[in-house]
């Protein structure tokens, strides 16, 4: 055999091999072929299943861990704002002289008194420095409650005069002359509005009889956005993290898509 036939031999079998080469993988050196269902997948269909159901859960948890921190903020701010409530009220009851409340008689006569006025002014002064709606006092009188001193300017909406009749007293204020223990109760309904408010009594050291309650006052729609300002700013350190969840989640949703 010479030169020129082993040449000849030669470029055959390499043809031979290319043919069986493309015979094996049609979609790979045919051009018009359908694609393989294997060619291009960007990501395996159980990577992107067990991937999809973990963002899920990521965002599921990322969720109840900010609701948990949220709920957490307003109660801690709303403990705070009950204690702050008491110790400031047990603080007026402190520093009421006991025989000016013996000057009074809880009627519309009181106005005209010294020790009356006196302890108004006491507690207007109290009020303007403080974040609190208003200080007031109550006694009981044949069962019923009645207004005494208090912060309110006349014209307050707030207001009421000596002797007035609390009409929707809250129940602590009974509890109060029982138990002689400093409360809070709220938030509470009653003619004048809703609010959360802290009780303290006044009590006569030479014959323990309360003479007076006093009542400070916060009112609930304040409450509520302390609250909610709690809340809010317990969150703000999550968002981050929750923008970069979601915005992952999305990303991972839009490639799947294209």
């Amino acid at each position: 055999m010479d030169e020129a036939d082993m040449i000849k031999l030669n470029q055959q079998r390499l043809g031979g091999e290319n043919e069986s080469k493309a015979e094996s993988e049609p979609n790979m050196l045919q051009p018009g072929a359908p694609p393989s269902p294997h060619r291009d997948r960007r990501f395996p269909g159980n990577f992107r299943s067990r991937f999809t159901l973990l963002a899920l859960l990521l965002v599921v948890l990322t969720v109840g861990v900010i609701l948990s921190v949220a709920s957490n903020a307003a109660r801690y701010r709303d403990a705070e704002l009950r204690q702050n409530l008491l110790v400031q009220v047990n603080a007026i009851a402190k520093n009421i002289d006991h025989e000016f409340i013996k000057k009074l008689s809880f009627t519309a006569a009181d106005r005209e008194l010294p020790e009356f006025q006196r302890l108004h002014q006491q507690m207007m002064a109290f009020k303007a420095s403080t974040e609190w709606r208003g200080v007031w006092s109550v006694v009981r009188r044949n069962g019923q409650f009645v207004f005494g001193p208090e912060s309110y300017a006349g014209d307050d909406p707030m207001a009421s005069p000596p002797g007035t009749v609390y009409q929707q007293p809250p129940s602590a204020l009974s509890d109060i002359f029982q138990t002689r223990n400093v409360l809070v109760q709220g938030p509470y309904q009653d003619e004048y509005g809703s609010f959360i408010s802290a009780f303290a009594p006044i009590i006569d050291p030479c014959t323990g009889e309360v003479l007076m309650v006093v009542g400070l006052d916060l009112e609930s729609t304040k409450w509520q956005a302390s609250l909610a300002r709690a809340r809010w700013i317990s969150l703000a350190p999550a968002l981050p993290v929750v923008l970069i969840i979601l915005g992952g989640a999305f990303i991972f949703w839009r490639r799947r898509r294209l």
